[in-house]
């Protein structure tokens, strides 16, 4: 027999932690767009945030019953790391403050909520459910936005998460609706989101593609239709890019990220490879200790020149170590990267495919050409995904769900 408590649990949890996603994207089409005076921007994120804690107060007496000591650990981990940022950057408190905010509020709770979770599948089927408003409240965006020229990371790093989430349910069921919606996120993100996106779906495509692929006879015949692909593209690339840029022209659509990927002759690092630059010369002012958690935000902001614009890494192993030091950052880094591994030692579907998706949407940008490991929620999920994976309850659903 199924005990429903259990799993209503499960739910509340996971309503939460999906809640979070709806709302963001709700809060930044409201801005995006309608026509609000800046003022009003601050009492529109406070009214969405009150909807968010009373979905988190629901389930709260839930989570501390099933991961108080690690709530209490992290809560205390981080506390410390911040405090000596702090301490180190006594006179740069700003970027530190807003991203503490974010770590204690937001990111850390989500992903102990994550960790709280006992049965997978009903978190991966509440994201999947949650998935559908998130795709309503983007396409707003994407037909009524107030720029003729409009393009947005926020809008691709929202919507990378319903489009792996229905890839992977064309996959699994071989609906034709999950086709549908994949089909028209993707076209979304080309017209309005950033080129980041289109990693985290090459990211996902090729864990998915190891992971359902047994036979090595497959993999390899699938290789090189991929790379004759590739090479045919390369050849026919003009004549492509010309063509799809020519036509959506003629619709009054822009998009940066095919005009990047089909006219650019080189890559273009939108300025990242001057950023990166001076990291290398932060990072040998502290190379042993690093400047502390959001400490080398203005260091940075104020060695690029910048004057009018906040200054971050653009990589999250570089800004693991400006914050960590040469060898710890890096170690941190290397961790995060072999974690996916991990992913070869489970057997649970769902558990599986929510460790793929949270690292193709999230990881993947913020470890090559993003950072903000500590204003990223969608971070922490997985890094509490994976933190789970090694509980002993891991093998646990048949038998705490059913009774004896």
């Amino acid at each position: 027999m199924i005990n429903n408590d259990l799993i209503d649990d499960d739910k509340k949890i996971s309503r939460f932690i999906a809640s979070f996603f709806i709302i963001s994207a709700l809060n930044s089409t409201i801005k995006e767009v309608i026509d609000l005076p800046q003022v009003l921007w601050g009492p529109i994120s406070i009214l969405c945030g009150m909807f968010l804690v009373y979905v988190f107060c629901i389930s709260f007496k839930i989570v501390l019953k099933r991961s108080l000591k690690i709530l209490m650990f992290t809560f205390f981990l981080f506390s410390l790391l911040y405090f000596r940022s702090y301490i180190q950057n006594i006179n740069d408190l700003q970027m530190i403050v807003n991203y503490s905010f974010w770590t204690f509020v937001f990111c850390l709770p989500i992903g102990i909520y994550t960790y709280s979770i006992h049965n997978v599948k009903v978190f991966y089927e509440v994201l999947l459910k949650a998935s559908y408003w998130i795709v309503i409240i983007l396409s707003v965006v994407m037909f009524f936005h107030q720029e003729e020229e409009a393009y947005s990371m926020f809008f691709s790093s929202s919507m990378i998460l319903p489009l792996l989430l229905h890839i992977n349910e064309y996959v699994r069921e071989k609906r034709k609706l999950f086709l549908f919606l994949s089909i028209y996120e993707l076209i979304l993100i080309l017209l309005f989101g950033s080129r980041g996106a289109l990693l985290c779906l090459f990211m996902f495509l090729f864990l998915t593609f190891f992971c359902m692929i047994k036979s090595w006879a497959k993999r390899v015949g699938v290789v090189i239709l991929l790379v004759v692909t590739g090479i045919c593209f390369s050849i026919y690339k003009d004549q492509i890019g010309n063509s799809v840029l020519e036509f959506l022209a003629s619709k009054n659509y822009y998009s940066r990220t095919l005009t990047l990927l089909f006219i650019e002759e080189d890559i273009h690092l939108s300025n990242r490879d001057f950023i990166w630059e001076k990291c290398g010369e932060l990072l040998e002012k502290k190379p042993l200790l690093g400047w502390g958690l959001g400490g080398e935000v203005m260091p940075l902001t104020r060695l690029c020149g910048s004057t009018d614009k906040i200054m971050t890494p653009h990589n999250g192993f570089l800004e693991l170590m400006l914050q960590h030091g040469y060898f710890l950052g890096s170690m941190i880094g290397l961790v995060f990267v072999l974690s996916i591994f991990r992913i070869k030692n489970i057997h649970d579907y769902y558990f599986k495919s929510l460790l793929i998706i949270f690292f193709s949407a999230f990881m993947t940008t913020t470890m090559t050409v993003g950072d903000g490991f500590l204003i990223k929620p969608g971070v922490w999920i997985y890094i509490f995904l994976f933190l789970a994976s090694f509980k002993k309850s891991l093998q646990y659903d048949a038998r705490n769900y059913i009774y004896s």
